[in-house]
């Protein structure tokens, strides 16, 4: 399986925006004043799995397709389906822990289990570019979850895709994206750990 570093997204991660970042022009959702700057609420979609439909569980497993392919199509399809438009630490780590538990060989995985914050970091930085042409268009603040429900039927009742959800079961266990996540090394060169937030967030989901 090709890396993200065949694609030049290593180079992007330097060009990681910040958690927080400031709403652009046009996207109007719940946020916080800090200043005289409105940035808008995080959204927790670490719960992306269970709305994964049936093809796009199939390109998963497709060892052929690059994991560039699948953050594009699962970050495209949350921004579209769910208005994602701020992404938690918990949602990119979840999206990074499928990513390896798809690699296929056990010494493969482990490296990128070792290497988990570079990982982590470079998958941060092509959901930020994948989600910039998306944070142009406004949300209508009913559409706007900071929380993606594990009950599809606590999605708000006016957001389109709830007509016609593909509910499918998940091809990977809940406990294994939780117990690789935490596995992962989330210390960057300077010993600076990462937010832990994610693993608590699982930790609810599971239960």
């Amino acid at each position: 399986m090709a890396s993200f570093g065949s694609h030049g997204l290593a180079a992007a991660a330097t060009q990681e925006r910040q958690q927080e970042a400031p709403v652009a022009p046009g996207l109007q959702v719940p946020g916080r004043d800090k200043g005289s700057r409105t940035r808008s609420a995080m959204q927790d979609f670490s719960a992306f799995p269970l709305y994964l439909s049936s093809a796009m569980w199939d390109a998963v497993e497709d060892q052929k397709i690059d994991n560039v392919v699948i953050v594009k199509q699962i970050t495209q399809m949350l921004a579209r389906d769910f208005k994602l438009r701020c992404p938690s630490e918990s949602t990119s780590a979840t999206l990074t822990s499928l990513l390896i538990l798809r690699e296929p060989e056990a010494a493969a995985r482990q490296k990128l289990i070792d290497n988990g914050y570079a990982f982590l970091t470079s998958v941060k930085a092509q959901i930020s570019q994948i989600l910039l042409p998306f944070k142009q268009t406004k949300v209508e603040a009913a559409h706007y979850m900071e929380r993606l429900p594990v009950d599809s039927k606590e999605l708000p009742e006016s957001l389109p895709i709830r007509t016609h959800l593909e509910l499918v079961k998940p091809r990977m266990s809940v406990s294994e994206l939780l117990m690789t996540a935490q596995a992962f090394n989330w210390r960057e060169a300077k010993g600076k750990k990462i937010n832990y937030r994610c693993c608590r967030a699982w930790c609810s989901w599971v239960r």
